[in-house]
C-alpha cells in the first residue's frame, strides 16, 4: 500500500486538536457545514514534499474562527490549538512523525460584519511511513 503522508497529517492534527482544546474553544472538525457558527477549528491546506525515498515535509494549516466582540478570545482559541497539537500525542496508524513546529501564524481584524476573525497557524512535521 502507498504511504499518503497528506492522509495522515490530517488524521494526526485532527486527534490532537481534540484531544487538547476545550470545548469552550468551539466545534473541532474537518468539515464545516453551511450555517455552523464560529467559534470552530479545523484543519486546512495540507501539502507535502518529498524529502528522499519515504520521508515527506508536511505542511499543514490550522484554521480558527470566532465571532464576537474583540479579538481576544480569538487569539486564545489560537493558542489552545498551537498547544494542543505541540503537546498531544501526534499519531495516525501507519505512520511515524518528526520534529513536529509551528513555523508560522496569522490573526485577521474583524471581517466585514465587524464581528468575525480568523486565524491561521501554520505547521511543518516530518512523516514517513511506519
Amino acid at each position: 500500500m502507498t504511504f499518503d503522508p497528506i492522509g495522515t497529517v490530517q488524521v494526526a492534527a485532527l486527534g490532537a486538536l481534540r484531544a487538547g482544546m476545550l470545548a469552550e474553544h468551539g466545534l473541532v472538525t474537518q468539515h464545516v457545514k453551511q450555517g455552523t457558527l464560529p467559534p470552530f477549528t479545523l484543519v486546512g491546506d495540507v501539502d507535502f514534499e518529498r524529502e528522499r525515498d519515504d520521508l515527506f515535509l508536511v505542511t499543514f494549516e490550522v484554521i480558527s474562527v470566532y465571532r464576537g466582540p474583540g479579538r481576544a478570545p480569538l487569539l486564545s482559541i489560537m493558542n489552545a490549538a498551537r498547544t494542543a497539537v505541540l503537546e498531544q500525542p501526534f499519531t495516525a496508524a501507519g505512520a511515524t512523525f518528526g520534529r513536529l513546529q509551528c513555523v508560522a501564524g496569522s490573526a485577521s481584524q474583524a471581517g466585514p460584519d465587524g464581528v468575525t476573525y480568523a486565524g491561521l497557524l501554520k505547521f511543518e512535521v516530518y512523516a514517513e511511513p511506519a
